[in-house]
């Protein structure tokens, strides 16, 4: 490297002497600027994962840029860049995350459409129940209805509605799907759908 006068010499060689100084400082202090640079949470966490690369990238950076700096200045300047890049990384970070405006848009409408089909379903289930409730008390007898409802409307198994009724379990399902076939033949109704 060809120098074109003496002062340009001095400044490199300042220059390489200050590198090599940041060199034994960074050595002696690895652990802990490694402590003092990590974003941790209240309960001791470590919040930010990608310290790791930006603390080496703010090692390479700082050796690069570094001229005339003095040793009582290295720490200062290195956690400043340290948190300069983690702030940068997080941007980007979130500008990755976060989607633009047409993305909430769309979402809204296929959440609303989704929501008036669940609702329609749902209403519809609800009007079909209370038909079928209605068939169901017009069509059987007070006992016949009874039985029905504990099972259909309340949820009661078999044996609740055998024990109530002073009869087995097999009987009243028996019975059960008779009223329900009934109900079938009647008003061509199918329970699996509900």
């Amino acid at each position: 490297m060809v120098y074109r006068n003496s002062k340009e010499m001095a400044q490199r060689r300042s220059a390489q002497s200050c590198k090599r100084l940041f060199n034994s400082w960074f050595a002696q202090n690895y652990d802990a600027l490694k402590e003092k640079c990590v974003f941790k949470n209240l309960f001791g966490e470590i919040v930010f994962k990608w310290h790791e690369d930006i603390f080496h990238n703010t090692y390479l950076f700082m050796y690069d840029e570094i001229t005339n700096e003095t040793k009582e200045d290295f720490e200062t300047l290195f956690v400043s860049y340290f948190r300069t890049f983690c702030r940068r990384a997080l941007n980007a970070a979130i500008k990755e995350i976060v989607p633009e405006e047409t993305f909430w848009k769309y979402q809204q409408q296929v959440i609303e459409e989704e929501t008036n089909e669940d609702l329609t379903k749902e209403e519809a289930k609800h009007d079909f129940a209370v038909q079928l409730i209605a068939a169901a008390k017009a069509t059987f007898s007070r006992d016949e209805f009874t039985l029905f409802e504990l099972h259909f409307k309340s949820g009661f198994n078999f044996r609740e509605i055998g024990d109530f009724f002073g009869s087995t379990s097999t009987a009243v399902q028996i019975r059960y799907n008779t009223l329900c076939s009934r109900l079938n033949s009647l008003y061509n109704v199918s329970f699996s759908s509900l």
